[in-house]
This record gives C-alpha cells, structure tokens and sequence, in this order.
C-alpha cells in the first residue's frame, strides 16, 4: 500500500486538487482534514514530490498577509473528525510548516448611478461615476480612468469642490476633491493623483459629473473607462461601463 499523509485546508482557502488519492472533495473548505495516499510506498531514503492545490477565496480578511500551509504524518490531536483548526506556523505537531505572502491583486469596476435619462433641451442632471473594488484587495499606486466627451447634443462638467451629487432628488456623498481632472480633445482623464488615495478592498470613490442636454433630439453615452494596470490591478475585462442619453425633440 501507499504512503499516507495529511493536510489541513489553509485559512481562506478551499481545496482544489492532488495528484495523488485524496479524501477531500474539491472546493472542500479550510479546516478539513485531507488524507492523502501516494500509489507506492516511499523507500526508506527515497522521496516523492506531491502537489496539492488549494485556491484563495475571492474574499478574504483585508488584514491577511500570508497563507500557511502544514504536513502532518498523523491527523492533528486538535482535529475532531475531519475538521480542524486551519493550520498556523510554527506547528509542532507538522512535519514541515510554510508560510506563503498572500498577495492579493485588486479588481476595479466602474458603474454609474443616474436618474433619468431623457432630457429636455437646457436641463441638467448629476450622474456619478464609481469607482469599485471587488476583490477585497485595496489598490496601490495611481488610479487612471477616461470619460470621452458626448457629441454637440450634450456637455459635461467636473466640479472639483464638490462634495454631493443629487439622483432623483436624493443626495450622494462623492469625492471630487480626491481627482484630479485633465480636460483633452477627445475627453476627461481623471486620476487620482491629487492625493494619491487608495481605494480600499471592497469599497469605493465616487464622482459626480453633471451633464446638461443641448441639441433637441440628440443622443450621448456616458462612458467610463478604466486604464489598464490602474491600482494595481490586472483584470481588464470589467473595466467599461456606458449608460446612453437622449434629448426629447
């Protein structure tokens, strides 16, 4: 017979897979107890390399740092059946004990919060911008991110000293006085440059924008585009997000 050994599921993990026999199930949550059983016996002076893969929740703790991960020749005296509690270094009890950085990438995702979007000639509404982690992961570094200027039927607007934006009558805190915004041919480059703020994992910056229709019968897309890299991040394919504008005629 084989050779048995046994891992914990590390904190903020679940178990993913092994290439050897395992008696946790994927996606098994941290705190279970994976035997795991090689084909052949190791011989005495010999080893044997064995992976066993385990992925980071999409969510995790904002103060987590590292992922530690234990071997064991018998279960842990302070299991109870197959649950346990996740593995921590140093662990006397292992035979061998690493810690991994966990070194989580954010994710940033624009949405737009708006009321209506049919406008008379001359009025103008507030449309605010977010600017969204999802990953638990706060950024780092400079946050960039692009609204292309509408046609002739609508102009919009950046107020840096504002501090509320009104949607239906209701008030919104925002964060203008946190963006810097550069005014091109082609549009608004807005960073976050003016103080270098972070954006914390799962929260949020929001700015308002106010747009005010010009040609009857026209139409606009309000269109926000993160740059690629901004924060930190890597994930591109969530970085656009557009709402359409109409003027009555």
């Amino acid at each position: 017979s084989g050779f048995v050994f046994y891992e914990v599921v590390p904190a903020n993990t679940t178990f993913t897979s092994s290439d050897v026999a395992s008696s946790c199930a994927a996606s098994a949550a941290a705190g279970t107890l994976c035997a795991l059983t090689t084909a052949n016996p190791v011989p005495v002076g010999g080893s044997l390399v064995v992976t066993y893969v385990v992925t980071v929740n999409s969510s995790v703790p904002a103060n987590t740092t590292s992922i530690a991960n234990a071997l064991y020749t018998a279960p842990p005296a302070n299991c109870s059946g197959s649950t346990c509690p996740p593995p921590a270094c140093p662990d006397a009890a292992a035979v061998a004990c690493n810690v991994t950085p966990s070194a989580l990438v954010p994710d940033l995702k624009p949405t737009i919060t708006f009321g209506g979007t049919s406008y008379t000639v001359g009025l103008s509404r507030d449309v605010i911008i977010n600017i969204n982690e999802i990953l638990n992961a706060p950024t780092s570094g400079l946050v960039r991110f692009f609204v292309p200027l509408a046609s002739s039927n609508f102009s919009y607007d950046f107020d840096a000293t504002r501090t509320t934006g009104t949607i239906n009558g209701s008030s919104h805190a925002v964060n203008n006085q946190d963006w810097d915004m550069t005014l091109t041919s082609a549009g608004m480059l807005f960073s976050n440059s003016v103080s270098n703020i972070l954006i914390p994992g799962n929260g949020r910056s929001r700015l308002v924008i106010t747009t005010t229709a010009i040609q009857a019968g026209g139409t606009a897309n309000v269109t926000v585009n993160i740059a690629h890299g901004s924060g930190g991040e890597t994930e591109v394919r969530d970085n656009t997000v557009s709402v359409s504008l109409s003027v009555q005629r």
